[in-house]
């Protein structure tokens, strides 16, 4: 309770310096933007855009997706990417911009979740933490009504969901997509992190519990098995799987039968994307329509 309360207080000093540059209007009644998030003297106080659209008709009403872009940093190109599909599902996107300048690939893809000796960082003072204080500034910048968001990241922005499912603990996520990860954290306590997480928790099956509990769909495009597409390369993550297809469907199968030797429930899901390469425009359209669509 303390740690909400605390996350609360830090976003409402957020609030009060949020500024909103670049509005711009483009089909009747939809908006687009970027609100300033200010990310407190914990972060340096460095601004994070938030790249945003609301399709037309009543933004309260309508589901909060949050979009994490890959290493490129281009948060604006993943925002035109899911328009299509906020248009036909009625979503509000968000999308932040975790630049180059104010964290590297590493700071990015981890949430900074351990320190510079790979210990772990307070939950208050990891990135993970920054998503809610988001999501509490975009409710009241933009008059949302919901009390949950979902969330999708692709490629380095997958890397970011998997270990925010993993390492903490959000009362406002709904639904969660990784999308093509270029490899994986196991909860493993016999693999060292960032590999595995041993040495770093006492209770490994309660927190593996409430991992496999959260509703994680892994997404992998069918056709993303190339070696040389900034893919990390090395025999630690060659363990895992040559290509991202290989070491999502590893990840998950391994995961899977941990669940069922523990008796634990097992609330994740896998899909593919047929032809799909590592592309977020392709990988964007179908967790929009595995999320809001008729079947989903």
């Amino acid at each position: 309770m303390r740690l909400v309360l605390a996350l609360f207080l830090l976003a409402g000093l957020a609030l009060s310096n949020a500024k909103e540059h670049g509005t711009a209007r483009g089909l009747a009644g939809e908006k687009s933007g970027i609100l300033e998030f200010k990310a407190g003297p914990d972060f340096q106080d460095k601004v994070i855009p938030l790249h945003y659209f609301i399709p037309s008709g009543d933004p309260g009403r309508m589901t909060v997706q949050i979009v994490l872009h890959g290493a490129s940093r281009n948060a604006d190109e993943y925002l035109e990417g899911w328009k299509d599909k906020a248009r036909k599902y009625g979503i509000v996107v968000i999308a932040p911009e975790f630049s180059r300048k104010q964290f590297t690939i590493g700071e990015y893809t981890h949430g900074l979740f351990v320190d510079s000796l790979n210990r772990m960082n307070p939950p208050q003072l990891t990135l993970f933490s920054l998503v809610d204080q988001i999501f509490a500034l975009a409710k009241s910048e933009l008059q949302l009504d919901r009390e949950q968001y979902n969330i999708f990241g692709h490629s380095a922005g997958g890397q970011f969901v998997h270990r925010y499912l993993q390492f903490y603990h959000s009362p406002y996520l709904s639904k969660a997509v990784a999308a093509n990860p270029g490899w994986y954290t196991y909860p493993d306590e016999a693999i060292e992190y960032p590999y595995g997480i041993g040495g770093l928790f006492e209770d490994y099956a309660t927190l593996r519990q409430a991992y496999y509990a959260k509703d994680l769909l892994i997404l992998l495009g069918t056709a993303d098995t190339s070696r040389v597409d900034n893919l990390r390369v090395n025999p630690e993550a060659d363990l895992q799987g040559l290509t991202r297809l290989e070491r999502g469907r590893n990840f998950f199968a391994a995961n899977s039968k941990v669940a069922m030797r523990a008796n634990q429930l097992f609330n994740w899901k896998i899909a593919y994307v047929q032809d799909a390469g590592h592309q977020h425009e392709l990988m964007s359209a179908a967790a929009a329509d595995t999320l809001y669509g008729a079947d989903n």
